[in-house]
């Protein structure tokens, strides 16, 4: 049974070739915007990477990396309550006429730097001029979070991969490049991936009152909407 076995393993060797053909660019590309190894990058979690990013990013702004969270201190975070996510509104099924779709490019990420949300920023009381989230249920009680003006490092980062994707769909709207693609798909992952990093357990900036604020936002500017 061997030349069987041995055609087995070839066809999954055929199909994890191409798999790598169809995303090596996205990666590559990945691995220019957070400034890690293609080895790390590519078995990073999307986590891992905004951590990385900021971390790379920090000397620009004058700071100093926060220090890793201990075991106990994650295994703490990891037993807190969850928190009310987005808002997905049920469809009604039938048939529609005179249909407009409107999306919010980066709808969570642009929060988060309209409103300079991230764990440096946050505050718990009201302080004078700061930004307020709509009131919500957090951990059993009516909460109202505030992030002052000042401009947070993590927001500014975040905002530079916005503007640098800006850009790029600039150029992809003049010519077509996989190139660019993939670099879109870079920053948009990554751009993403920045509200979930707030409420990871693992993270040095985690702030789950940072993650909850963004939800309530959004789901009342959906609302709004």
């Amino acid at each position: 049974e061997l030349r069987k076995f041995a055609l087995y393993n070839l066809q999954d060797s055929v199909i994890t070739a191409k798999l790598f053909y169809h995303i090596w660019q996205n990666i590559t590309e990945l691995t220019k915007v957070v400034q890690e190894s293609l080895f790390d990058v590519s078995r990073s979690s999307y986590s891992q990477l905004v951590e990385d990013h900021i971390i790379h990013n920090l000397k620009h702004y004058n700071e100093i990396a926060e220090s890793r969270p201990m075991r106990d201190e994650t295994e703490e975070r990891r037993r807190r309550q969850k928190y009310a996510g987005a808002f997905v509104k049920e469809p009604q099924p039938g048939l529609y006429e005179n249909v407009s779709v409107f999306d919010f490019r980066s709808f969570y990420p642009n929060v988060i730097v309209s409103f300079n949300i991230s764990s440096p920023t946050i505050r718990l009381k009201k302080e004078k001029d700061a930004f307020e989230t709509p009131e919500f249920e957090f951990e059993n009680k009516k909460h109202k979070f505030y992030f002052v003006k000042e401009k947070g490092f993590i927001p500014q980062i975040l905002n530079n991969l916005l503007e640098k994707r800006k850009e790029v769909k600039a150029e992809l709207k003049k010519k077509h490049s996989p190139e660019l693609s993939a670099r879109d798909y870079a920053l948009k992952t990554l751009a993403n991936a920045t509200y979930g990093y707030f409420g990871f357990f693992g993270a040095r900036y985690y702030s789950r009152e940072s993650a909850a604020g963004i939800a309530a936002i959004c789901r009342y500017y959906i609302h709004k909407t």
